[in-house]
């Protein structure tokens, strides 16, 4: 079975309010408006995940839940992970190990550094990822666990806002 995993960094997020902490920084404009547009454009390539795996920072909740008003099928089912909020590359493969082998399309939703180091393990791509790009890999591995092993996927695009 062909899987898809979409690794996405948070959108634009406002440093406006010092009085926040960086895990509740909000999104700004811009940010709002390129979540739209992501979503807008996986909806176009027929890559709507299935699932979401996201950090529970407040600009990665509002990427997602801006995403999701968006979507014109189904909502995905969400699970947020406290640990994605660190971005560390071994966080994301062992999400995946738990994600259910029937589902083909994942996107996880976290921060740099962790976000592009994860790009480069699963592909031996090495991409640099600004806010709201989606690196979109792909892989025949038989499951979740298989898929999580070095140079498992193939990176077929890295879609950033400025550049639809």
């Amino acid at each position: 079975m062909e899987r898809q995993l979409l690794i996405m960094r948070h959108a634009k997020s406002s440093w406006d309010d010092d009085s926040l902490t960086d895990h509740q920084r909000t999104l700004n404009k811009r940010g709002r408006g390129d979540a739209k547009k992501m979503a807008l454009e996986l909806e176009k390539r027929n890559l709507v995940p299935e699932l979401i795996i996201s950090s529970d920072s407040e600009r990665t909740t509002q990427t997602y839940e801006i995403m999701l008003k968006t979507f014109s099928s189904d909502a995905p089912r969400v699970i947020k992970r406290s640990e994605f909020y660190g971005g560390r590359m071994h966080d994301i493969s062992e999400a995946l190990e738990e994600v259910e082998d029937h589902i083909s399309c994942v996107l996880v939703l976290g921060h740099n550094p962790g976000w592009e180091q994860s790009v480069s393990y699963f592909t031996n791509d090495s991409v640099s990822m600004t806010t709201a790009n989606i690196a979109v890999l792909s892989t025949e591995s038989e499951n979740w666990i298989e898929a999580t092993a070095m140079g498992a996927f193939d990176l077929l695009v890295l879609l950033r806002p400025k550049e639809l």
